[in-house]
């Protein structure tokens, strides 16, 4: 049995992985070559440039055809390394299908020593472009085979099929087999000449196959002519004649048989399957109707669920019926484990329905025995549903609910909690729990996620304390932060200090809302502080993860942009599972971070980080990744992407109406879209957006109030509007609440938003031309900026903020930090006054001085430079000494400002 455990350590694995469903069925010494079919899928391999010639080999026809045995015989003719995947209904979910697709590659010889499997960076796409990457730079062909692929049908798993096909390294070759076409596009394929396509008429056999398999497989000596009735009554259907062989041993009158042969598939395989039940002895009969419910056979597995056991032993039936050749299929080299064709076990439950339903239950109940105790919770749970055992069912879910929501198997969790009848969730106040946040993660309204609680709580006998917690993070989620306390604290009182996740989830909340006003000014003296850092904090991956990212989160805040940093990058390492990969939790510090780098204007990092961000928090629930694409949208923004940017704030609307978003979303997103709508410089939406949100003519004494969230988010609504204003050419507005704006986010330390109005305020200044007021509220703006490294907050603010750096640099304000700021602007139509200056240079610069000036504008080194340009590095040195000279500055960064603020830099 410990075959069943003997494979790497997969993908956020969960539970240990099936091995035999990573061996190739091993051809059997009397099967009949299909050397015409062969030679269609050597065709398919042939070597073509730096690969193969196609990219995929598509096998597809009903069952009974002998898809599965036409690879293995394939593969064993192969010399280039296979990876073999046998797919089933278990693996319909993305986390598990990528544990088993790695699982396959890995089983590969070079794939070990050649390659470390990617350490789950990121989800989907991103973690199968890590495996394809690595797999390419080994420049070695291969081959990969996916085995009855129509047994995974979730949108999810097919768009990986669809990515892994789109993005096969030309060293790779993909083997289909299925009983219906996956949604792949094939039409584009087979247009290109990249598609070997083996369909149900060729699959048929002919006359001369047929002929040698009754001879040779089947021991039949059958005239030619019957042979030809025989193939013509099957249509060439191998599972067909394949049991008409078994019905028709140790019979006298073959000939009659073959006559009488007549009537349709179903029909014709109804009366076969009786008649080779009836030619078996009753022992056999009863074993292969007894475990006939199970997807793999196994001696120990059948033992445990046949009843009674075989006299000579489970194994030595299986090996009976592997030398007879009686629908089994050997699944690995030791011949421990087998599988029944599929259509002889559906027929066999069909016909254990009909006379023994009464032992159905029993007999999955037994099969859940079993697998609990080698410790294969998943396939006992799934034996334990469909015996309808839910109470044991329920104890099983229990003991995996856990490390199945942290490395994202959502999908499964949430199959299995909806199999749950109700009146047993209700007295399970942790199942109903995670019910409760799966349904709240994939965006179920908050409604019915409340009655689906009240439910639980009206029919327990206590108030749970799981419950209680699930009701904290319900009202966190609908932006009632009142009740976020009181529930809290209620969960606490009953909930027991062992490490799990609901009472990780209370104290992470309970501390999160007791932090001080003190803490709010920088003092490091918090309640969070201290539970991130508590042994709770250290073994629970949930609580130290969001404990770190909300400490990040109000450093944000607090203008301390480093620190933030260390806490997200903390937040990030520790979002792993027991076996070092990362889990779902660790898209919510990605974000955050693609966030800071966005800010700090490395612009490929934040896009890298946010990307993945939102790959990884989406397989919770879609609604988890409605902040993603806010910050998306930003980036893109200064990524000079105006389309993209409204496509990511769309995306971020679509799923917010879909899952019917709280309040609190809603209004992030609409404060979003005025961002970019005043920064794409459509005023008119944002003055619609200002007036809805009863922003226009507000007194300013309101930011006095003490209005809770409404507060919070009106601080940076203002702001917003502050930039709009800006931008259009309105500062006395923006001033007159930019002001008390200031004075409270200061009081609080809040320098994060209080950097940002500064900076609104100096550019206000400016446009008033009130040049002392400006450069005061710049400079006091830089004290802080500078040593966090802000750079977009000034970006965004468009041409005025850039006049502004250009006398900023020019008075000895921060000269190298306002030159890195401008450096960072896209080109700017320079104002008359530059243009003047401009034309009293003391020399103008050279062509070739001014390609030297491009590249350094773009950051590029002496070296790089000189590479572009084909001259030496001393050549490089002396042109930027003359540029210097010329502009009469003393550094790069100077040089880059002068230049902008002259208008001289090349478009």
């Amino acid at each position: 049995m410990d075959q069943t455990r003997e494979t790497t350590t997969p993908l956020r694995q969960a539970e240990p992985l099936l091995t035999s469903k990573l061996y190739a069925p091993r051809p059997r010494p009397d099967r009949i070559p299909r050397l015409r079919l062969l030679q269609r899928l050597d065709e398919g391999v042939r070597q073509g440039g730096d690969g193969f010639a196609r990219k995929l080999t598509l096998i597809s026809a009903p069952a009974g055809y002998g898809k599965t045995t036409l690879v293995a015989d394939w593969i064993a003719r192969m010399e280039k390394p296979v990876a073999w995947l046998s797919l089933d209904e278990g693996d319909d979910d993305p986390v598990r299908f990528l544990a088993y697709l790695t699982a396959a590659l890995r089983s590969l010889p070079q794939f070990p020593s050649a390659l470390e499997v990617p350490d789950v960076r990121g989800t989907g796409q991103t973690i199968l472009t890590l495996l394809l990457n690595q797999i390419a730079e080994l420049q070695r062909p291969m081959i990969l085979v996916l085995d009855d692929a129509h047994r995974v049908g979730a949108p999810a798993v097919q768009d990986l099929l669809t990515f892994l096909v789109d993005n096969l390294p030309p060293t790779v070759h993909l083997v289909i087999a299925t009983r219906a076409d996956p949604p792949l596009p094939i039409a584009r394929l087979r247009a290109r000449g990249q598609l070997t396509e083996i369909r149900q008429a060729e699959l048929r056999f002919t006359d001369a196959e047929a002929i040698a398999f009754l001879r040779k497989a089947m021991d039949l000596d059958l005239t030619p002519e019957d042979a030809a009735v025989l193939t013509e009554r099957t249509e060439g259907w191998i599972a067909g004649l394949q049991m008409a062989a078994v019905s028709m041993r140790q019979r006298d009158d073959l000939g009659h048989f073959v006559r009488a042969f007549a009537g349709s598939h179903r029909y014709v395989m109804d009366y076969l399957l009786e008649e080779v039940l009836q030619r078996q002895s009753a022992e056999v009969q009863t074993f292969l109707l007894q475990t006939s419910i199970l997807d793999r056979l196994s001696g120990p597995l059948c033992d445990a669920v046949s009843a009674p056991h075989p006299r000579d032993g489970s194994q030595a039936v299986l090996e009976h019926l592997d030398q007879t050749n009686l629908f089994v299929t050997p699944l690995d080299d030791r011949r421990a484990w087998y599988r029944y064709h599929r259509l002889f076990a559906d027929l066999l439950q069909r016909q254990l329905l009909q006379r023994y339903p009464e032992q159905v239950t029993n007999l999955h109940r037994r099969a859940s025995a079993w697998y609990e105790e080698e410790d294969l919770l998943s396939e006992s749970i799934e034996h334990a549903l469909v015996a309808t055992d839910f109470e044991r069912a329920a104890t099983l879910i229990e003991r995996v609910a856990e490390r199945l929501m942290m490395r994202s198997e959502v999908a499964t969790l949430r199959k299995w909690l909806d199999a749950l009848p109700g009146s047993v969730l209700e007295q399970r106040p942790g199942l109903s729990a995670y019910q409760a946040w799966l349904l709240l993660l994939g965006g179920e309204p908050l409604r019915d996620v409340e009655s689906r609680i009240e439910a639980c709580r009206a029919a327990a006998d206590r108030e749970a304390g799981e419950i209680q917690a699930a009701r904290a993070l319900i009202a966190l989620f609908g932006g009632q932060i009142y009740r976020v306390v009181p529930l809290t604290e209620a969960a606490l009182e009953t909930l027991t200090d062992d490490g799990g996740f609901w009472y990780a989830v209370a104290s992470w909340l309970h501390s999160l809302f007791q932090i001080p006003e003190a803490a709010l000014r920088g003092e490091d003296a918090t309640p969070l502080k201290q539970l991130i850092h508590s042994p709770l904090g250290a073994q629970n991956v949930f609580l130290g993860v969001m404990g770190l990212c909300n400490l990040g989160e109000l450093r944000l805040k607090q203008g301390r942009l480093r620190e933030a940093e260390a806490s997200f990058k903390e937040a990030l390492g520790r979002a792993t599972d027991r076996e070092g990969q990362r889990v779902p939790i660790a898209g919510v510090p990605l974000t955050w971070l693609g966030e800071l780098a966005r800010e700090r204007n490395e612009l490929s990092t934040a896009e890298r980080q946010l990307t993945e961000g939102i790959e990884r928090v989406a397989e919770w629930g879609p609604i988890a990744a409605i902040d993603g694409y806010l910050a998306l949208a930003r980036l893109r923004q200064a990524q000079g992407d105006g389309p993209g940017a409204v496509a990511a704030l769309e995306e971020a609307e679509r799923l917010a109406v879909m899952f019917d978003a709280t309040d609190m979303d809603d209004h992030m997103v609409a404060m979003s879209r005025a961002r970019i709508d005043a920064l794409q410089g459509d005023f008119e939406a944002v003055a619609r957006w200002a007036g809805s949100r009863g922003l226009l003519g507000l007194d300013p004494a309101y930011l006095q109030l003490d209005a809770a969230t409404e507060l919070h988010l009106r601080k940076y609504e203002l702001a917003v509007l502050g930039l709009a204003c800006v931008l259009e050419g309105r500062p006395r507005e923006a001033l007159s609440f930019l002001e008390p704006l200031l004075d409270h986010v200061a009081a609080k330390g809040r320098w994060g938003l209080g950097i940002e109005a500064l900076a609104l305020q100096a550019a206000a200044h400016h446009l008033l031309g009130e040049t002392g007021p400006a450069l005061t509220r710049l400079e006091r703006a830089f004290a802080r900026a500078k040593p966090e490294g802000y750079v977009q907050l000034f970006v965004e603010m468009g041409e005025p903020m850039a006049q502004l750096l250009y006398q900023a640099a020019e008075g000895d304000i921060f000269p190298e930090y306002a030159g890195r700021l401008l450096a960072a602007f896209p080109e700017l139509t320079p104002s008359p006054v530059a243009q003047q200056q401009s034309q009293r240079l003391i020399e103008p610069l050279s062509e070739r001085e001014l390609e030297v000036l491009a590249a350094v504008a773009e950051g590029l080194s002496n070296h790089e430079t000189a590479e572009r340009l084909y001259i030496s590095e001393r050549t490089v040195k002396w042109h930027a000494s003359n540029i210097y000279g010329k502009l009469q500055v003393s550094n790069r960064t100077e040089a880059v400002a002068k230049a902008r603020s002259l208008g001289i830099l090349p478009k």
